[in-house]
């Protein structure tokens, strides 16, 4: 995702109320690799940042969501996330989208004054971790060291539990592991497992064709009708001791190119395995880690 957005000029005078709203365009990188075009409209009610984004706007998948954050004059900061979609062009479902969390800071390069931080983006349900990476932010409008006194928007949002599902918000793939064990329909795969939770990272390994798979624990639904990309998407959670718990991955659709192609690195502590998934449509594999 990259996204572009105008930044706030942040001035050492007095509190002044201005009654206008902040336009911010910039660009956030993934893994240094992809921009994607993002926009940024808000207001300030007493440092509450209240507002919408656009992504890749003009783009085929032009997307607008509802924002809400704070503004940290003191110490020139700011965090804002995306709490839902209000309108898109894309063709996916809203429950594939990902929803951007967003912090950084405010700073100087070269006379030139900027808002530079970090993102990461989960589903709607808080349960797949999307992308991560860095944003820069500009603006033509000028922002004192003060709140912006605007109308204050009516669009609410609830906090979606997480159903102790635990995201590593802040992971890269992981290192290939030395071995990779291939899990076909109707199989189980057993791994001794001494970490107290696993990690597991998924992609498509191969040319992103619309493989779609849901994903169990001990029959319980993690992920339900999870669409595999070159992107990865992580899932963590715990595991009990002297317990076995079983992972179901269950093949929803093909894509383009059958089977149900899936790379899965599992991680712990001190330890990960990469396992490679090929399915038939609507038929299942399990790994199992005892522990």
């Amino acid at each position: 995702m990259g996204r572009l957005l105008h930044f706030f000029i942040l001035m050492v005078s007095p509190f002044i109320v201005c009654s206008q709203e902040i336009e911010m365009k910039g660009s956030i990188m993934i893994d240094q690799t992809e921009a994607i075009s993002y926009k940024l409209v808000f207001g300030l009610d007493n440092s509450i940042i209240q507002g919408y984004s656009i992504c890749n706007q003009f783009g085929k998948d032009e997307t607008k969501a509802l924002i809400s954050g704070f503004l940290n004059v003191k110490e020139k900061t700011m965090q804002f996330k995306e709490l839902r979609i209000l309108r898109t062009k894309s063709s996916i479902s809203l429950s594939e989208f990902c929803l951007m969390q967003v912090e950084g800071k405010f700073v100087t390069k070269k006379g030139i004054e900027f808002f530079q931080g970090k993102f990461k983006s989960t589903n709607k349900e808080g349960k797949v971790y999307c992308d991560g990476g860095t944003i820069i932010l500009n603006s033509n409008n000028l922002i004192y060291n003060a709140p912006l006194k605007l109308n204050k928007r009516t669009d609410t949002i609830k906090e979606e539990d997480n159903q102790n599902i635990n995201l590593n918000n802040n992971s890269k793939e992981s290192k290939l592991a030395e071995t990779i064990k291939e899990l076909y329909s109707n199989q189980s795969l057993l791994l001794n497992w001494n970490s107290d939770s696993v990690r597991l990272e998924i992609r498509d390994d191969k040319i992103e064709d619309g493989d779609v798979i849901t994903i169990e624990k001990d029959n319980k639904i993690l992920v339900k009708n999870l669409k595999i990309t070159n992107l990865v998407k992580v899932i963590s959670f715990p595991l009990q001791k002297n317990h076995e718990t079983i992972l179901t991955i269950t093949a929803i659709s093909e894509g383009i190119h059958p089977p149900n192609t899936v790379a899965i690195y599992l991680v712990g502590k001190n330890e990960r395995q990469q396992v490679l998934s090929q399915l038939v449509k609507n038929q299942k594999a399990t790994i199992v880690f005892k522990k």
